[in-house]
């Protein structure tokens, strides 16, 4: 079973990561250490997990 996105979001928490707003259709991560990831939004990443077997 995949992961489920809240549990990706506070790894990420964890790890020093804030999220930066944005109006895009990707969440952006930022790290202190300049760090930074992208990635789709929590729609997007749904409809991601729905197709996988």
């Amino acid at each position: 079973m995949p992961r489920k996105i809240r549990e990706l979001k506070t790894d990420l928490r964890r790890a020093g990561f804030e999220q930066v707003p944005t109006r895009s259709s990707h969440t952006r991560w930022r790290h202190p250490l300049k760090s930074r990831i992208s990635a789709p939004s929590l729609a997007k990443l749904r409809q991601i997990q729905e197709k996988q077997p």
